[in-house]
């Protein structure tokens, strides 16, 4: 009961702070799916895919809709699909050609909704140390089509050798990861770093062969990484096509880092840092700007997330006022899709990794 009165306390001083209004009201309900890492790579993904179909074929009209593709970029779409097996590695080029052949999409614009997510989403993410030293993580995905995804939206449990190895807030037709926890471990979330026009971020898919797609990097991170330490090395060395916002939180105290990147190299990395005297004594929080710069007047979810995180405490900071923090207006918005909390200290399975669909 305690508990109880002390999380309504912190809520009631969130909402006197920023008007609450992206609650839970959501009808959505997400179906979890087992993606089985020593299966053909052709088959891993048939499963959602197929039960997503409709879905996907509706997502990928919009996006061509809405988007206004130019016929350049277009015709460089088409030539990718055509070079798949030589411009991506296995795992990758296979299941994508099990999608197309689940859903009857073309190979092309499989391979044109795998390279857009994960250079054009804009989102928040927050790393955040209890009073215990436990590292706990929120993220919200905000995207420019969030009444297709919030239905194509699914929680993925990878195993390998009958073993779980990772939980991720998966898109169906999407192979690679934007959310995902690995228990002991690490969690981890990315954001886009608001420079360039996307199309021009996709010609690093051709042109730079060690370059590779951010979400298929942290995809092989989430399977491969066994520690914090690694996860943050390999995200900061790897070259990839897009700039991008990192957020990795692990599993002992001060294991939190924002790792700021542009294709060829680190720019930056913000730790938690216990003798600071700034956020980054418990908590990091990051949205789609270099956190050394100010925030937008038009796209400002730092402060008022800031005010948020300040008002819940480090005292009162657990995964259910986190959440309620992501949740506040405009730190979840008309585009987001979904926000996770989730601490790599507790199982994904027993309240670890925690979906809410928008």
């Amino acid at each position: 009961m305690k508990y109880l009165v002390s999380n309504l306390i912190i809520i009631v001083a969130i909402i006197g702070i920023v008007n609450l209004k992206c609650v839970d009201k959501s009808t959505i309900r997400f179906k979890t799916y087992k993606i089985n890492l020593d299966e053909p790579a052709v088959q891993r993904f048939s499963e959602p895919s197929y039960d997503f179909k409709n879905e996907i074929v509706a997502l990928v009209e919009a996006q061509k809709k809405l988007l206004k593709i130019p016929d350049q970029v277009i015709t460089l779409i088409e030539f990718i699909a055509a070079e798949i097996d030589n411009l991506f590695p296995y795992p990758f080029n296979e299941e994508m050609k099990g999608i197309s052949k689940s859903t009857g999409i073309k190979l092309g614009d499989v391979v044109f909704a795998n390279l857009i997510y994960d250079i054009t989403a804009y989102c928040t993410g927050i790393i955040a140390k209890q009073s215990t030293g436990q590292i706990i993580h929120g993220r919200n995905l905000d995207y420019n089509f969030p009444e297709y995804l919030k239905n194509l939206t699914y929680v993925a449990q990878y195993y390998r050798n009958g073993s779980l190895v990772f939980t991720s807030a998966q898109i169906a037709g999407f192979i690679g990861v934007l959310t995902g926890h690995k228990h002991s471990k690490f969690t981890f979330s990315i954001n886009e770093r608001d420079q360039g026009d996307w199309w021009i971020n996709l010609l690093f898919a051709v042109i730079d062969r060690k370059a590779s797609p951010l979400s298929f990097v942290t995809r092989k991170v989430m399977e491969n990484a066994t520690s914090f330490e690694e996860a943050v090395d390999i995200l900061s060395t790897h070259d990839l096509i897009a700039p991008c916002y990192f957020i990795v939180g692990g599993v002992h105290p001060d294991e939190g880092a924002v790792i700021t990147r542009n294709q060829f190299k680190l720019v930056d990395i913000w730790k938690l840092n216990p003798e600071s005297i700034g956020i980054e004594h418990w908590y990091l929080l990051e949205t789609n700007y270099d956190h050394w710069l100010p925030a937008p007047p038009n796209d400002d979810r730092r402060t008022p997330g800031m005010k948020a995180m300040n008002a819940t405490t480090q005292e009162r900071i657990n995964l259910n006022t986190l959440m309620q923090v992501m949740t506040i207006d405009p730190v979840c918005n008309k585009d987001t899709v979904y926000s996770v909390v989730m601490s790599a200290a507790e199982e994904s399975l027993h309240g670890g990794f925690q979906l809410i669909v928008r």
